[in-house]
């Protein structure tokens, strides 16, 4: 390990930043940085960018790190697997990880993409490898390196490959950027098709039109949905009180009657979180996934929350909620939500109530009305 000046160090093209810094931030102040960020000999990042931004912010002139010897190709490599680590990646932008991955592990293996084309031979004739064995081949490492299925990967280079580049520009800030169904439904089709569809269920890039029955019923062009009354009047039978509603307005407070409550003005994202929590989260990207992980780093503070989300269950998002919750009720149906003028709607899917607290045998209790209890 040494240590290297942070002016030093290059950071490559189009790193997000995800995740709360400042208090990643606070963590390395308290306690250090645990875990070296890991660079290539000519100081390129290949692991820990969130740490190195945090550290940068303590106004740190020099910082730990790890020096790996690796040519252009594997150090690319080895940062694509660690940002396949991470639970921030919507589906799309993973997919889009995965098929980079492909396309440097076929340079660096060019038999596996000889063996694209029907295979390659050696100098006395014999076929080596034919195209299911490369594909195979590439399929098998990424699943032991990253820890995705194979089919997950095959998948995902299909949604990265044959969607169109512009169509996934358009739909990269929307809730279909994290909605694997929707994506492999897409990358189905003709690139005509592509594009008609953006055109018609995209209200942004067509403003002459209104947002379309579609979208209404998946939740990707409006984030005002409210809650029916009985379905948060079982989480007020769990809880007896709620404390807090931290993503709102006073429409809703109608129904939820909480004793605090943060709306758009007040941006519950910057608000310390108390009590028993209430939570049904802005539906789109990135909202959902920034207040699902605010309410994962706030169970500390807190004495109870139940979240309503849809059951997408292949988004980061759902499992982040998943693996911290105690109890989750998958809703028998759909709930019928309604909007600002009282429009009702049923999504295209079910829902999932998710418990955090130590109370799970009463939530179990409550709500084993309306869903199966897990």
């Amino acid at each position: 390990m040494q240590t290297i000046p942070i002016t030093q160090i290059v950071i490559p093209q189009h790193r997000k930043t995800r995740g709360n810094i400042e208090q990643l931030a606070n963590s390395i102040r308290d306690l250090g940085l645990l875990n070296p960020i890991t660079l290539t000999t000519s100081y390129r990042l290949i692991a820990g960018y969130h740490r190195y931004l945090a550290c940068q912010s303590l106004g740190w002139q020099d910082i730990p790190a790890n020096i790996v010897t690796l040519d252009a190709l594997h150090a690319e490599l080895a940062e694509i697997d660690e940002n396949l680590q991470r639970q921030e990646l919507t589906v799309l932008e993973r997919a889009e990880q995965l098929a980079r991955r492909k396309n440097i592990y076929e340079e660096v293996h060019p038999q596996t993409k000889n063996g694209a084309s029907g295979g390659w031979h050696n100098n006395k004739g014999n076929k080596l490898e034919t195209a299911d064995s490369a594909i195979s081949s590439f399929n098998k490492d990424t699943a032991a390196k990253t820890g995705i299925s194979e089919r997950v990967v095959y998948e995902n280079i299909r949604i990265a490959n044959d969607i169109a580049p512009d169509v996934k520009e358009a739909i990269r800030d929307t809730e279909i950027a994290d909605r694997k169904t929707d994506l492999l439904k897409l990358s189905q089709m003709s690139t005509g098709e592509q594009r008609k569809f953006i055109e018609q269920y995209i209200p942004s890039l067509n403003s002459d039109k209104p947002a379309t029955p579609y979208f209404r019923a998946n939740f990707s062009g409006d984030n005002e949905w409210y809650t029916p009354a009985q379905y948060v009047e079982l989480a007020r039978a769990v809880f007896g009180t709620i404390d807090l509603d931290p993503a709102s307005n006073e429409r809703a407070q109608k129904v939820v009657k909480a004793t605090t409550y943060f709306d758009a003005s007040t941006n519950g994202l910057a608000q310390k979180w108390r009590g028993r929590i209430w939570l049904n989260p802005p539906y789109s990207q990135p909202e959902i996934m920034q207040f699902i992980q605010k309410l994962i780093d706030e169970l500390p503070n807190i004495d109870e929350a139940i979240l309503l989300t849809h059951n997408y269950t292949d988004t980061a998002w759902f499992h982040l909620a998943a693996k911290n919750a105690p109890a989750i009720c998958f809703t028998r149906g759909r709930i019928k939500f309604y909007n600002q003028n009282g429009e009702g709607c049923a999504p295209t899917q079910g829902q999932a109530f998710f418990y955090y607290g130590k109370n799970k045998e009463r939530f179990a209790e409550v709500f084993k009305e309306v869903g199966f209890i897990r």
